[in-house]
């Protein structure tokens, strides 16, 4: 089985519980795929967080054009789940306070 963690910053000083939950699934034998939207600002200093880290995909590291490009990727790779997921975000956005472009 393969599982996404998605969280705003990975790793951190305060997510160590989370690392420990991410090791104890891998130890489980599952696949665990870290995601996170950018790198925490603070300075690692466990080495366990700086493994961490290397094992982290960071989705704004690109910038604006890297997040572009995974983008048309996506939709070029899988076009029906893609679909899906502009149609499901809509959907949530729409609802959203916040519009279509902040959900």
């Amino acid at each position: 089985m393969n599982i996404a963690y998605f969280v705003n910053q990975y790793p951190k000083v305060s997510h160590s519980f989370i690392r420990r939950e991410i090791l104890g699934l891998e130890a489980e034998g599952l696949s665990v795929q870290r995601f996170a939207i950018r790198a925490c600002e603070d300075q690692l200093v466990d080495p366990n967080d700086q493994q961490e880290l290397e094992k982290t995909k960071l989705l704004l590291s690109g910038g604006v054009l890297g997040l572009a490009w995974n983008l048309l990727w996506v939709a070029i790779a899988h076009p029906i789940a893609w679909f899906q997921a502009f149609i499901a975000s809509n959907s949530l956005g729409i609802a959203s306070d916040r519009g279509v472009l902040m959900h």
